[in-house]
């Protein structure tokens, strides 16, 4: 992590409290050396440059949190508060919800933010940092009904990795009522396992359960290692995620390439073919991915 949480928030300058005789500040705003993150919050460009991507993303959520007097982070930007698995795409918006359930005129969006619609109980409303969020459960079945199946296959994994049961999930889902694309939220709940062993893998699964493609094993130990997929009998499917050969998570760039390549080595010499998968392939090329494991399973069959 380039800088911890409370280091980047302390840089954040709350544009609501300089004067207009602070001549200095606002010429910085002008020339971009402060960049605003939300209408009365700004962070040095120097800061925020050197941040990887998730964390320019959590402290763009934040900002808009604190920005905000009604609105409640929702959907992906309350799980980047809540330190949930978050698919990283392109472009995000900050998303936001008023617990009346109405939307404001876009004109009065803030650049960078979209509302959703979808009224919030009290009990489904928490708080981070002094910035009100949605509740863990109704954060994920937010993000399976605005962004889809397979994000809220990503989701409801990470949430039964730390405890929850289907159960809670399901319970919570069966209360909003006639909330819009609740059976999405359903069909990624019944499709979520604690087994996952990161966001993207969840994801490929999730891409496999939606092509009707169901027989597999996850983290299957073979011989000192453990695989992400095993199709019996020899189809073994790898992910790398973001980090993986980011040269900080899993050490030295040149080292997890080697022990990558060690770890192939061993799996061919016993006869499994292995397919590996970045998460660019997986995100900008779902379907290829999906023919490929089609193909290499129809060998077999």
């Amino acid at each position: 992590m380039t800088n911890n949480l409370a280091e980047i928030t302390a840089s954040l300058i709350n544009l609501r409290t300089i004067k207009n005789s602070q001549s200095n500040i606002w010429r910085q705003v002008h020339n971009r050396e402060l960049v605003r993150l939300a209408p009365s919050w700004a962070i040095p460009a120097a800061m925020l440059n050197k941040l990887p991507l998730y964390q320019r993303r959590w402290i763009t959520a934040y900002a808009h949190g604190r920005n905000a007097y009604r609105a409640v982070l929702a959907g992906k930007s309350a799980a980047r508060m809540q330190g949930m698995w978050v698919i990283n795409r392109k472009t995000e918006l900050v998303e936001l919800m008023l617990p009346s359930g109405n939307l404001p005129a876009p004109k009065l969006w803030p650049q960078g933010a979209h509302y959703r619609r979808g009224a919030l109980a009290l009990e489904e409303i928490s708080q981070i940092n002094g910035v009100r969020v949605t509740h863990v459960i109704r954060t994920a079945i937010d993000i399976a009904r605005c962004h889809g199946f397979c994000e809220g296959v990503v989701a409801f994994d990470y949430l039964l990795k730390r405890g929850l049961t289907k159960a809670q999930l399901e319970e919570h889902v069966s209360a909003m009522g006639k909330n819009h694309n609740l059976k999405v939220a359903r069909e990624a709940i019944a499709a979520a396992t604690s087994s996952s062993g990161s966001p993207m893998e969840s994801y490929a699964r999730a891409l496999l359960v939606r092509a009707g493609i169901t027989v597999f094993s996850l983290q299957k130990q073979i011989g000192p290692y453990y695989v992400d997929f095993h199709f019996p009998p020899a189809l073994i499917v790898e992910i790398d995620g973001f980090e993986k050969y980011d040269g900080s998570t899993h050490g030295p760039t040149d080292a997890a390439i080697f022990k990558e390549r060690e770890r192939e080595k061993y799996l061919t010499n016993l006869g499994f073919r292995v397919l590996r998968y970045s998460s660019n392939d997986l995100l900008n090329q779902p379907d290829r991915f999906i023919e490929q494991v089609r193909s290499e399973l129809a060998k077999h069959a």
